[in-house]
């Protein structure tokens, strides 16, 4: 049961799970990216304070890679690196989009306005 009118099972039930599943999924990103830092740097706090000390989440991803560049370039994975934070912000952006906006059903579509 949702509790937002335009995901009614009658309406947009499906959509509204996958948004769900967007939104609470980038926080599942940040955790895994956090467990990286975490083992890079052998250390717990100072790993959690970098990912979720402050609010927005763009310049924490900047945090990390500087972070780990010279751990994952040792290894020989710091493409992978940048390819991933790189897919993370495009992620971000995404659930961005679809969190500040108001849901709605007009006719029987359903929209989102910014």
């Amino acid at each position: 049961m949702s509790l937002m009118p335009g995901f009614k099972p009658t309406e947009a039930q499906a959509e509204g799970l996958i948004i769900g599943t967007l939104m609470a999924g980038y926080g599942e990103l940040e955790m895994e990216i956090c467990g990286c830092l975490i083992t890079s740097e052998y250390n717990f706090d100072m790993p959690v304070r970098e990912v979720f000390g402050e609010t927005g989440a763009e310049k924490p991803i900047e945090r990390v890679k500087k972070l780990l560049k010279q751990d994952y370039t040792n290894a020989g994975l710091f493409a992978e690196l940048s390819e991933a934070l790189a897919d993370m912000d495009y992620c971000r952006k995404i659930r961005n989009q679809y969190a500040h906006c108001q849901w709605y059903i007009q006719g029987r579509t359903l929209l989102c306005k910014p």
